[in-house]
């Protein structure tokens, strides 16, 4: 079974704003057929990128205009849907880990997290504008941001920063900015993982947090 999503994009006459929606379906390989086709998830927003994630009989997934859901996968319905006018989840994605869902809003500039089951929001701590992707390592959450040159390191429970390290790379060179790619690497032998990032000019290796 697969579940895929696309885009359609175009233009309304005499409005030069690209409008664009997209679609969910289901398909089964092995009876060669649609269990379900084009389910719209939502008008004047769009999936940038971001594969949805699936976990047991759900899928979870966010749209550009602050909108974050929950799907059965076997009909497409909706468990759960918020929505937040002033959010925008297209550029750093989102992560399930546990019974969380944990959310970049870069509009708010916020890191939010919300209930797998439920949807309802459980934490939100300040963020710092465009960030890379989301990593995680032993309860905690890491990306980098372009918006204050630092590394974040979020406790998954409690929604706090443990710590905010800043780049090395000089304030005034406009290479300082971290790129998208927050990697993390669990340690061994009782030891802290690792956090590796890397902004325009350097790459950089920190401990992790826990």
């Amino acid at each position: 079974m697969l579940l895929c999503y696309y885009e359609k994009q175009y233009y309304l006459y005499g409005n030069e704003d690209q409008i664009s929606k997209s679609y969910v379906g289901l398909y089964n390989f092995s009876q060669r057929k649609w269990i379900y086709e084009r389910i719209e998830l939502g008008d004047y927003n769009f999936l940038e990128g971001f594969t949805p994630t699936i976990v047991g009989n759900y899928f979870y997934h966010t749209l550009s205009g602050g909108v974050t859901e929950c799907r059965n996968i076997n009909d497409g319905k909706i468990v759960w849907r918020n929505e937040d006018p002033f959010g925008q989840y297209s550029v750093s994605g989102f992560i399930i880990v546990g019974d969380k869902m944990i959310v970049m809003d870069d509009g708010r500039r916020k890191l939010v997290a919300f209930n797998t089951a439920t949807g309802n929001k459980l934490w939100e701590e300040t963020s710092a504008g465009t960030n890379s992707y989301l990593s995680e390592l032993n309860g905690v959450v890491y990306y980098g941001s372009s918006g204050d040159g630092r590394i974040h390191a979020v406790d998954i429970e409690t929604g706090k920063h443990l710590w905010r390290l800043k780049s090395y790379d000089s304030y005034e060179d406009e290479r300082y900015f971290y790129m998208r790619q927050c990697i993390v690497v669990p340690g061994e032998n009782g030891k802290k993982g690792r956090v590796i990032v890397s902004s325009y000019s350097h790459g950089y290796c920190f401990e992790a947090a826990k």
